[in-house]
């Protein structure tokens, strides 16, 4: 792990990022679906599922390469919302360092972003084996349990290459679109199918 990286944090996959590369002095807009509500499997958590109706997720968060916290490696910011039982972050590409640019272009090529976020726990509980509980407007539970963080705080969202371990696959798209510099016509560059965890 980097020694720069976010520590102390949950860094758990989510499901769609999407970049429009923008005209000629905008900036790109980035989009993601940060966490789709779902139980999803954490290296040294094992599975787990975040109640969004209890996680700080006001204000502009941070969109970094990598869960690296260094200036030089932020990507963007953007505002998270829940909506759906889903959390989403809508906001602009407006880092000005290498990573930004990487990440631009290898959308532009193809590339089968993921993205993660990093969240501070406050408040946990184990939720028993094959226990259904209510959040995020379904019904979760699992065969060996897992943990439920009912508290936390969203502290950044992150645009990897690979996440961690996949409980469960869910198909979602990267679409890069450039408009012109008038604003206007949206043409697709590139639309690849990706997998994420829920």
């Amino acid at each position: 792990m980097n020694a720069n990286a976010v520590k102390d944090d949950l860094l758990l996959t989510a499901a769609e990022v999407e970049i429009e590369a923008a005209g000629k002095d905008a900036r790109p807009k980035i989009s993601v679906v940060a966490y789709t509500g779902r139980i999803m499997r954490v290296p040294g958590w094992g599975d787990i599922a975040i109640d969004l109706a209890g996680l700080e997720a006001g204000g502009q968060v941070p969109l970094l390469a990598d869960h690296n916290a260094t200036v030089g490696s932020v990507v963007g910011h953007g505002e998270p919302a829940v909506a759906n039982g889903r959390l989403m972050v809508a906001g602009v590409v407006s880092g000005a360092g290498e990573p930004a640019r990487h990440v631009v272009e290898m959308a532009r090529g193809g590339f089968q972003f993921q993205a993660s976020v990093g969240v501070a726990p406050t408040e946990h509980e184990r939720v028993k084996p094959n226990q259904s509980v209510e959040i995020n407007g379904r019904s979760l539970s699992s065969p060996g349990g897992f943990t439920l963080v009912r508290k936390g705080r969203l502290r950044e969202v992150s645009i990897t290459p690979l996440g961690p371990t996949r409980k469960r696959r869910w198909p979602s798209r990267l679409h890069v679109v450039r408009t012109d510099e008038h604003g206007g016509h949206h043409t697709r560059i590139r639309s690849a199918r990706m997998s994420a965890t829920a």
